[in-house]
């Protein structure tokens, strides 16, 4: 408690030099956090005022043991609201009333408090905002909007996903001892971060070619949704992938050819019906034993005879896969079918699918997160990138929550997008959890770039391809 005392104050001397620091504490460790570092303010000569909510008796012993010494160190504390001691101009409001162990909604008199500590224009949180669950990102009526949250040892879950992370402002991690992950029933998570993307992409050497680089064999596309058989593609190319190989329904080719200019297409006989049938299983099958990746799904359509194509490819490709979209159809009525595969996979659901695969509503999900995530992963072999509000990469028990990407990536094909992007970096031999990592990143930040100069409502999928370079370039570098 001191240790993180000494953290928020030290943060709060830096970044605001010539406020006047006013702490609004709870009962428990926030906000005996709040009373250490109001604490050390006071010993560096600064003049803290302390709100209490509640008088000693109701202390925690630690949370009691600061509130004593900022009392022998002639700490202003107050049990009362009194508006003189404040002024929104030269305040700064600390939010310390209710940490990581808060859920459902506050109570009344809280939000009182909450309320007051909202009409503030600089309000800085201890370790998690009032009212933001910390496991799940929920967040209740008239929770606090900080402008920065000082995340003690990291930040928490429920900051980094939406809505919680709309609450929790600018996150400031300070270290103080704690274990780097937080385990959540079962799965330490983490938030993907800039340096460690930049770790883990591979160096390109000069000394390479096409063949090095890696070849990705795409299934995407069907009458109507050939566009996403594009976005694929070229996203698996703008990975840094030396070549891809579209398969295409025969009827299409023509349509497939003009679009991927910079890609070969494998032309699967299709009887002019528009979609990829069962008996195209052989030749798919003989070409992805050439290539180092495959992705299947995007824009396959509803087709029987697609999906029993699809479950065959499942039992039988041995290279690294991605599915997506149409491809995790199959998974909805046969779970099972996810331990028949026999390479290194990934599956990239949105909220709509992920509900399918495990069985739960979008809300049943979002109000059990992270169980529900963990109970999914106690069977599943593979990687999960869940296209949250936030999105998550889970593979066995390491979890990531992706920082990257805004509300301009929720309009038609940006999945296809990432799906492509994951295939081709799987390619370039690297694993499918640090492509998955990888993509997620580049994806995200390649729609924030697009965001500073155009509007979010505007963006398109195809915005994406010519971005992915200096997105790419940014965690390189």
């Amino acid at each position: 408690m001191k240790n993180a005392g000494i953290k928020i104050s030290g943060f709060l001397q830096k970044k605001y030099p010539n406020k006047k620091f006013v702490f609004v504490c709870g009962k428990g460790n926030n906000g005996g956090d709040g009373f250490a570092a109001a604490l050390d303010l006071k010993i560096k000569n600064y003049e803290p005022v302390i709100f209490s909510l509640y008088t000693e008796k109701n202390l925690s012993d630690d949370t009691l043991y600061f509130y004593k010494k900022c009392l022998h160190h002639n700490i202003q504390i107050k049990n009362k609201l009194d508006t003189t001691l404040v002024e929104n101009k030269t305040s700064v409001i600390i939010d310390c009333i209710l940490g990581i162990g808060f859920e459902g909604e506050l109570r009344a008199e809280i939000q009182n408090w909450t309320k007051f500590i909202n009409k503030f224009e600089n309000i800085v949180s201890a370790d998690i905002p009032t009212g933001v669950q910390s496991n799940n990102g929920l967040v209740s009526k008239n929770a606090v909007k900080s402008s920065y949250t000082i995340a003690i040892g990291k930040a928490k879950l429920g900051s980094t996903i939406l809505p919680g992370k709309t609450y929790s402002g600018k996150i400031i991690p300070v270290d103080i001892d704690f274990v780097k992950g937080k385990k959540f029933d079962g799965i330490n998570w983490n938030q993907i971060e800039t340096n460690y993307i930049s770790s883990i992409i591979p160096k390109t050497f000069d000394m390479t070619h096409k063949y090095k680089q890696g070849k990705v064999m795409i299934i995407a596309g069907s009458v109507g949704m050939t566009g996403a058989a594009y976005l694929a593609s070229i996203a698996a190319l703008r990975s840094g992938a030396g070549l891809t190989v579209t398969c295409a329904p025969s009827s299409l080719n023509d349509i497939y050819e003009n679009k991927i200019t910079e890609g070969l297409t494998l032309p699967c006989e299709d009887n002019g019906k528009g979609f990829f049938q069962l008996s195209n299983l052989k030749q798919i099958l003989d070409n992805s034993e050439e290539c180092d990746s495959v992705l299947i799904g995007p824009g396959l359509g509803n087709h029987r005879s697609t999906l029993d194509l699809v479950i065959a490819l499942y039992q039988n490709i041995t290279k690294p896969l991605v599915i997506d979209a149409d491809g995790l159809k199959p998974f909805y009525s046969d779970k099972s079918l996810f331990s028949k595969i026999n390479s290194d996979f990934a599956i990239t659901p949105h909220m709509g699918e992920l509900s399918r695969v495990l069985d739960l509503s979008s809300v049943e999900i979002i109000n059990s997160f992270p169980n529900s995530i963990a109970d999914f992963m106690n069977d599943f072999n593979g990687t999960l990138v869940a296209k949250y509000p936030s999105s998550i990469i889970v593979n066995n028990d390491n979890g990531y929550i992706n920082s990257t990407g805004n509300s301009g990536l929720s309009t038609a094909g940006t999945g296809d997008v990432l799906s492509g992007l994951i295939a081709g970096l799987a390619a370039q031999k690297i694993s499918m959890f640090h492509s998955c990592l990888i993509a997620a990143a580049v994806h995200g930040y390649a729609a924030d770039m697009i965001v500073k100069n155009s509007s979010k409502k505007s963006l398109i999928a195809s915005d994406l391809l010519d971005v992915i370079p200096k997105a790419m370039a940014h965690y390189e570098s």
